[in-house]
């Protein structure tokens, strides 16, 4: 093994050490001097090892300060959930469109059993299966927007973490077209393929 010289990333002194070796520091005390830290809840500067932050770690001042930042996300988080019951019961009153009454008779005709606008966590789905842990979205042309595309994948995201698996039709708007009709018995077949050997 040769032996190289580098500099410490605390000091900057020059230290000789194995090549082998990843030391960033020419002595322990270097590798546990303090830094300052602002914290992360309530603003506060205070003194942290910089090992510490280098685990990730050093972001609130004390445990008070971390166990009110994670009180504080549990209370967003919970304001979301609520927001999106008050949503479902909100979308559960309209009429649905032709396509999620195409998309229902198709699930009907499959002796699938569904929910429509069901509250998951911070969403609202537009059709669950709950037997077959199935969601079925319906999209319509704003769908194909950028900043509506990564909403989405962020929320399919969530719901497959829940152990949801998520197949999303899109809206045909006016049955009586044929261009509409033909886009539409393309989202069928994709919907029978999705719930194949799960009924």
């Amino acid at each position: 093994m040769s032996l190289v010289t580098k500099d410490c990333a605390q000091c900057g002194k020059p230290f000789v050490s194995h090549s082998c070796h990843a030391r960033k520091y020419c002595s322990r005390a270097c590798y546990w001097s303090m830094a300052t830290q602002r914290c992360a809840f309530c603003g506060g500067v205070f003194q942290v090892h910089r090992a510490q932050i280098r685990k990730g770690g050093g972001k609130y001042c004390s445990r008070a300060c971390y166990e009110e930042s994670l009180n504080g996300r549990r209370m967003a988080v919970e304001a979301l959930e609520a927001k999106a019951r008050s949503l479902a019961r909100h979308f559960r009153q309209r009429p649905p469109s032709p396509t999620v009454r195409a998309v229902l008779a198709v699930l009907d005709g499959l002796h699938i059993a569904y929910q429509v606008e069901v509250p998951i966590g911070r969403w609202v789905a537009d059709i669950l299966c709950p037997k077959q842990r199935v969601v079925v979205e319906v999209d319509g042309r704003w769908h194909n927007e950028r900043r509506q595309r990564n909403h989405d994948r962020r929320r399919d995201e969530d719901l497959q973490r829940r152990g949801l698996a998520v197949v999303r039709i899109a809206d045909c708007h006016n049955f009586h077209h044929a261009c509409h009709r033909r886009r539409w018995e393309e989202q069928e077949r994709k919907l029978e393929c999705a719930f194949a050997g799960l009924t």
